[in-house]
Order: C-alpha cells, then sequence, then structure tokens
C-alpha cells in the first residue's frame, strides 16, 4: 500500500514533533512543513523552531507548487500567526486542489466556531481500566509535550509493549493512535465527561487490549494566574478522574525550579487529580507575562541543550525526576527509571 505524502502548516512545536519522529508515522510519508514565506525559515531544520537538535528536516515556504505534490495537509493554529485569512487561504486552495485538509481542535473553533455533540452513555458508572496508565499532564502551554508523547510511545513499543495512547493534539492520528475524543470539547458538564471519558478509555482498552495506556491533556492542570485561565485544569482534572493514572509525568516550562515548588505540583497532582506525579519534563521555553497585557503570556524557546545544562546537577533528587524531551539520552533514562518502576508495582505491564 502507498505511503499518503503528508504536508504540515505552520512550523509549531506540535509540527515539528512531527517531522522529528517522521519515521513512526503510519500509512503516511511526511514530504513538507511549510511556514509563511515572511518568517524567513525556507530551508532551515525544524531545530530553529523547536530549539531541540538538528533534525535533519527543512522547513519550506508555502507554495501551491508544492501542496500538489501532496495527498493530505494537515494545519495547526499558531498564536504567533493570528491573521486567520492566511489559514483560510490555505484551506481553500488545499480543498480546490483536492487534498484532505486535516484541521487542529483550536484551528477549527477560531475558523467555524463548532459545536460537539456528546455521546450516550448506558451506566453513571466508572470502570476499573485493567492496564498501567500514564498521564502526560502540562503545566503551561507550549511545553512541546508531543514530542514526548511520541518519545514515550517508540520508547514502550520498540521494547515490546502494545501501546494504547490519546494524544494532546490531532496529529496524533497520523500515528496510528487516538486524540481527545471530540465530546472533551462540548458545552457539557464536568460530570458527564468524565464517565464518557471512562467509559471511551474502556471500550479502546476492550478492543485493543494494549499492555499499556497514554493519555495526554492539551490543557495544563492549573491557571497561570486570574487572568490567564488556562483552561482552569478542567480538563486534565476530568481524565485523570476517569482514568486513574498509575504515573504522571508534569511538563514545566523552564526554569530553575525549587525542591519545595516541585513537591507542590507533586503533591497537587497526588490529591486533586489521583495520580502520582515525581517526573518533571522540563522544557526549552520560557514564559513571562506579556508587560503590555497581563492577560496574555509571552513565550521564548532557547536551545535544548541549555536547558539540560541547567537541570544537570538536580536530575534526580529526593524521588524527583527532572529531564528535557528533546534530548534523548536525558529522556531515555527517565522513561527506563519509569518503566521500571510499573514493572516493579504492576504486574500487567
Amino acid at each position: 500500500m502507498a505511503l499518503r505524502k503528508l504536508a504540515l502548516f505552520p512550523a509549531t512545536k506540535n509540527t515539528c514533533a512531527v517531522a522529528r519522529f517522521a519515521s513512526s508515522l503510519a500509512d503516511y510519508e511526511l514530504v513538507e512543513l511549510f511556514a509563511p514565506s515572511f518568517l524567513r525559515l525556507d530551508g532551515l531544520d525544524v531545530a530553529q523552531v523547536d530549539g531541540g537538535p538538528s533534525a535533519q528536516f527543512a522547513i519550506s515556504d508555502f507554495s501551491l507548487e508544492k501542496l500538489l505534490g501532496c495527498d493530505v495537509i494537515y494545519i495547526e493554529y499558531d498564536v504567533c500567526l493570528s491573521d486567520l485569512e492566511v489559514y483560510q487561504d490555505i484551506v481553500s486552495h488545499a480543498e480546490n486542489m483536492g487534498k484532505e485538509v486535516v484541521l487542529s481542535h483550536q484551528l477549527s473553533q477560531k475558523l467555524y466556531r463548532l459545536t460537539f455533540e456528546t455521546v450516550p452513555i448506558n451506566e453513571e458508572m466508572l470502570y476499573d481500566i485493567p492496564v498501567p496508565v500514564i498521564a502526560l499532564l502540562p503545566h503551561g502551554l507550549y511545553t512541546g509535550q508531543f514530542a514526548m508523547e511520541l518519545a514515550l510511545r517508540r520508547h514502550f513499543s520498540d521494547r515490546g509493549h502494545k501501546v494504547a495512547q490519546i494524544g494532546s493534539c490531532e496529529a496524533a492520528s497520523f500515528f496510528g493512535f487516538e486524540t481527545i475524543p471530540s465530546f472533551m470539547h462540548s458545552s457539557c458538564d464536568a460530570y458527564y465527561k468524565t464517565i464518557a471519558f471512562n467509559h471511551y478509555v474502556r471500550e479502546m482498552v476492550r478492543t485493543t487490549k494494549p499492555d499499556l495506556l497514554i493519555i495526554a491533556s492539551h490543557d495544563p492542570i492549573m491557571r497561570y494566574s486570574n487572568k490567564v485561565l488556562s483552561g482552569l485544569g478542567v480538563q486534565p482534572y476530568i481524565m485523570c478522574n476517569a482514568v486513574r493514572p498509575d504515573a504522571a509525568i508534569v511538563s514545566l516550562h523552564h526554569g530553575t525550579y525549587a525542591k519545595d515548588f516541585l513537591e507542590s505540583v507533586s503533591h497537587y497532582c497526588h490529591y486533586h487529580l489521583g495520580c502520582p506525579a515525581k517526573y518533571f519534563n522540563i522544557s526549552n521555553v520560557f514564559s513571562s507575562p506579556d508587560p503590555e497585557n497581563d492577560s496574555k503570556l509571552d513565550y521564548l524557546t532557547v536551545e535544548s541543550t541549555f536547558t539540560l545544562n541547567n537541570i544537570r546537577q538536580e536530575m534526580e533528587q529526593d524521588g524527583i525526576v527532572l529531564f528535557t524531551a528533546l534530548i534523548e539520552g536525558s529522556a531515555a533514562h527517565a522513561y527506563a527509571m519509569l518503566e521500571s518502576e510499573l514493572e516493579e508495582n504492576i504486574q500487567t505491564l
């Protein structure tokens, strides 16, 4: 069966993660990672955007000629590219060419204001999920978590484990695993969503019979401030109450974190979300309040090696494990520790 040729737009943390793990794509071949020409990224490696080591994959200026050579284009909203006409033009061109267009949830909402229907539930009860569960939880937006989702999947798959997974963005579908179901974006209350998500996961596990389940929240576990609400932690609360994780990895923005702070986040996850959190991915993205608008945050990406050097002295201390996901050696060590911990405590893995 011929692989379908995949294009991505624009160059974001998530689309760069797809490029980094292109060898793991299911039934797709990544041929283009497009960016607007005014960003002057043409010919540059994706490392220029996500700050990781070279991925040997170059970004291209968007062009209709290059789009002709693709079968599918995945388009994601980028907070740094807020002009919706840019996206609308690309969608229109792609549809006129007969290309399949896949949009991220956030972009779909901004372009079309979609409403999402709920799914019926047969019983108001929560079922046990009979496999080990790892939750991937961002502490803030733009922590590069999707790259970690792909790396963790590869880690366990390479060791012979069958992995079922729910990813934090729609690009997960290109790798053969599920995305957050549409009813999680509906207007129904958290009570219903918790039950529905539990039933959704139970059916997934029943039909696929995995050794391990990985679930990832898109929204952060808590608000940043009273003006930067970040979803108020509702989505991860629903997911973790519906499917009690055996372990969690929390992704933090770049920074030097005191032990007391990390312990407070760990305790928050334990008591509020019901999952133990001792693993922390320190991303290579700084966040800070916008000096001209305190309802927004500014983000700055640095090289991942800088982040690694910043945490190297404190990578393992008193039960807390720090790593940075874009540095393969750092991440692999943490994943191996997590795997060993699950094998010691859970007989099914």
